[in-house]
């Protein structure tokens, strides 16, 4: 239960799309300068709000905890969140990077469809934002980081057997955002 507890936060879905965020911004040519502002934002405007507002939720017990397992609270919790990352989109424009701008506008839509799954059932965020991680550095580097799919059972495996989903909710998380990914390719967005 400890390594599925140390792979589920690792591969928490704040991490991961901070991590695509990064990569994104170094991959665009970004000048330094305007990097180190980037860095800034990404850090005080998308990681630190969420997870300081969810460590506050938590401590006054107004989310059960940290994978907000019930679903009426994490339906409340993912709205906030949402709206964080429209805050994020806004600032990110800020820059004039097109191609960063592109994939905020990509990381809303793909968490507004993910909120509207989750208005019905407990789809998983771990290996839904794990699969798009994955296929955004594949499409970026190119097929030898095929590896990095084998995360993806790695973390079904730890959020099944941390009993925070079951075998279809991961699974469905997974096929989520193939099926996300595979839309904005057929309507050229990419």
């Amino acid at each position: 239960m400890k390594l599925a507890t140390i792979v589920s936060r690792i591969f928490d879905p704040i991490n991961l799309l901070a991590a695509v965020a990064v990569v994104a911004a170094v991959a665009s040519g970004m000048p330094q300068e305007a990097l180190i502002r980037f860095f800034f934002i990404l850090l005080f405007g998308m990681v630190l709000p969420p997870l300081l507002l969810l460590i506050w939720a938590i401590r006054t017990k107004k989310i059960k905890d940290w994978d907000i397992s019930n679903r009426s609270q994490r339906v409340r919790a993912l709205v906030v969140f949402l709206g964080f990352l429209g805050v994020d989109f806004i600032l990110i424009r800020m820059f004039g990077n097109a191609y960063l701008v592109q994939l905020f506008l990509f990381f809303f839509l793909w968490f507004a469809g993910f909120l509207a799954i989750t208005l019905f059932w407990k789809i998983s965020g771990h290996t839904s934002a794990l699969t798009l991680a994955c296929l955004f550095f594949i499409h970026w580097f190119g097929l030898d980081w095929w590896p990095i799919l084998l995360t993806i059972p790695l973390v079904s495996w730890a959020r099944v057997k941390r009993k925070n989903h079951t075998v279809a909710q991961v699974v469905a998380g997974v096929l989520y955002s193939v099926s996300f990914i595979g839309l904005i390719r057929l309507i050229g967005l990419t």
